[in-house]
């Protein structure tokens, strides 16, 4: 049987180009070179057609554009206090109904045992 050896150490690998303390604390280890190539040559070309292969019964019509007209802030907050105001109603409304109800179902079963 042979022992083995654990060496916790981390790898000496010479460096190519020095870095500082704080490429080697976030782990900067290469270079990125962004420059172009003197032969290199690029072609732009705008002309691109656009063509729908979609089958004639699936294409679904184009949305049209929203004709609505503009609604100054006044109505819109008096439309808001509106809904406020209806809104406050409905729920009073409810919770009256709610605590009625309530009201009610306590007093059923103390009336059913009397009788």
């Amino acid at each position: 049987m042979s022992k083995t050896e654990i060496i916790n150490e981390e790898p000496n690998i010479p460096e190519t180009v020095p870095q500082s303390e704080e490429d080697k604390f976030f782990g900067k280890t290469t270079e990125i070179n962004n420059t172009i190539p003197e032969g290199l040559e690029v072609e732009v070309i705008d002309d691109v057609e656009v063509v729908n292969d979609t089958p004639e019964e699936d294409r679904v019509a184009k949305k049209s554009e929203d004709n609505t007209p503009d609604v100054d802030d006044e109505t819109v907050d008096k439309e808001i206090s509106d809904y406020s105001k209806r809104a406050g109603d409905r729920i009073a409304k409810i919770k009256y109904e709610y605590h009625e109800n309530a009201e009610l179902k306590k007093l059923l079963p103390e009336n059913q045992k009397k009788q």
